[in-house]
């Protein structure tokens, strides 16, 4: 089977590069709670479409909606994301991030 860098192809790999590499892309995952969600990505991509952004492709011109991407790739890489970040709320220092009974603003914090 052939691979592009290590993933399934080239769209899987420009999603999951600017997951990093993309302020919003990366500031939605940290900030978003997928506790509960069965495939984080699909969450994300539509959270992101219906956003102020709309932000429906990398700036590569990928579409997050592509069906040539590996979803089940994209949600490890979304989970690696959450954990290598290890944020809290800085008001009510949860180390979910954000759930919804949190009375303050997304305002995060490095540990």
């Amino acid at each position: 089977m052939s691979t592009f860098n290590g993933w399934k192809n080239y769209e899987t790999y420009n999603v999951a590069l600017w997951f990093g590499n993309d302020l919003i892309l990366n500031a939605c995952i940290i900030g978003l709670n997928f506790k509960g969600i069965k495939n984080p990505f699909l969450y994300l991509r539509q959270e992101l479409k219906e956003s102020t952004f709309n932000y429906t492709q990398t700036s590569d011109g990928v579409s997050l909606f592509d069906a040539k991407l590996d979803i089940a790739e994209l949600n490890e890489e979304i989970k690696e994301i959450k954990q290598e970040e290890n944020y809290k709320c800085s008001y009510c220092g949860n180390g979910d991030y954000h759930t919804i009974d949190c009375k303050t603003p997304m305002t995060i914090i490095r540990n």
